[in-house]
């Protein structure tokens, strides 16, 4: 049964445009992508902060989990993909191109390509920055099999890197890697 079901939603996944690749991952390669994600967490993350990967922690939750190569055409969920927070105070997120417009006509606001910063919120949050992969659910999927639950998470750069080399893939330059869990 339970082979059948990870079938059955590797099947389903493969309908979803910009997958091309999809790995089951066993609680050998789970732990040792747990330690590399131990080892990334607080380390910091894009220059901006502190990493806090929570959308791996939720992912690792699950029952089954799956390595995913996407290219060019997959399409991350509506952001934020990525917060920063300063003492528990959000600080900045990504955005959508589109809503960056919403934001670049107001002073309050800093853009960098598509994340924003709160002015005001900056000069007063105290501590370091924590850069936050918020969990997210995976509602393409969801909507194809109703009641697993998935999320998927971007995994830190050593995860990602030790995925292609376990699973034997070559990384190309539009290649991207995401965590599905599922219960």
């Amino acid at each position: 049964m339970c082979n059948d079901y990870i079938n059955f939603v590797i099947e389903k996944l493969k309908t979803i445009q910009g997958i091309e690749s999809i790995f089951i991952i066993n609680e050998n390669i789970k732990q040792k992508i747990i330690e590399l994600e131990d080892e990334a967490n607080g380390k910091v993350l894009m220059g901006m902060g502190i990493g806090d990967n929570q959308g791996i922690k939720v992912a690792f939750e699950k029952k089954y989990l799956l390595a995913v190569i996407t290219n060019k055409e997959y399409r991350w969920p509506n952001p934020p993909n990525v917060i920063m927070m300063q003492n528990n105070v959000v600080i900045g997120f990504d955005c959508t191109k589109e809503e960056v417009e919403k934001y670049s006509k107001n002073n309050n606001y800093s853009i960098f390509g598509t994340f924003v910063m709160y002015k005001k919120k900056v000069p007063n949050a105290k501590g370091k920055p924590i850069v936050v992969l918020p969990p997210k659910s995976f509602d393409e999927l969801n909507n194809i099999c109703p009641g697993i639950n998935s999320v998927i998470a971007s995994p830190s750069t050593p995860s990602d890197e030790y995925i292609y080399k376990v699973f034997n893939v070559q990384k190309q330059n539009d290649n991207g890697t995401i965590i599905v869990g599922f219960d």
